[in-house]
């Protein structure tokens, strides 16, 4: 991507999460690049277009750190705490995204949709694969597969930020991530 587009994208996540997308304009994002305004139509036809790229962009970098840290070569419960963590940080720095996101998905086309579902998808399929490569190191139960794991694994994530960062609970009862991790791999049961 070109180096003016990405510092738009950018300047327009800042312009965006301060003011919402209805309240910012084109000449806001312009001054908070550096840029002028024609500068900004050169690359984008609309704001429309520039916030449903900044959805992409943003969605873009936090699976490229998943990726990153799934080829790392550490065990996988290590990998799994990492990228734990990574989820946690992203949706920190990320949630004036995600919230306008939610608020103006109304607005989104129905090619940004399928592109925020594909991209899901591929943070699934990177998942999967992690938990499909450890499954004999595992000795992971007959019964379950690698989607149904990270199913588990990306529900306890969202559950567990939900709290801590939407609804500012900073006390989760000393829920530590390695704990979460830990009971996932080992399961809840007594042995």
């Amino acid at each position: 991507m070109k180096e003016k587009k990405i510092l738009i994208l950018e300047s327009a996540l800042r312009v965006f999460r301060q003011y919402g997308f209805h309240e910012s304009k084109i000449s806001m994002i312009a001054e908070e690049a550096g840029i002028g305004k024609g500068t900004v139509y050169e690359y984008f036809d609309s704001k429309k277009e520039i916030y449903e790229e900044t959805i992409f962009y943003t969605a873009d970098i936090y699976l490229q750190e998943v990726e990153r840290i799934i080829l790392e070569n550490h065990s996988i419960r290590e990998r799994l705490i990492a990228i734990a963590k990574h989820l946690g940080n992203f949706t920190e720095k990320n949630m004036g995204t995600v919230e306008n996101l939610i608020r103006n998905s109304n607005i989104l086309s129905q090619e940004t949709k399928v592109g925020l579902l594909e991209i899901r998808e591929k943070l699934y399929n990177a998942l999967s694969k992690t938990f499909s490569q450890w499954e004999d190191k595992l000795e992971i139960r007959d019964d379950l597969n690698s989607k149904m794991i990270t199913m588990i694994f990306l529900g306890m994530m969202k559950e567990f930020y939900e709290d801590a960062l939407i609804f500012n609970k900073e006390d989760q009862g000393e829920i530590e991530i390695e704990d979460m991790i830990d009971v996932l791999l080992e399961g809840i049961s007594k042995k």
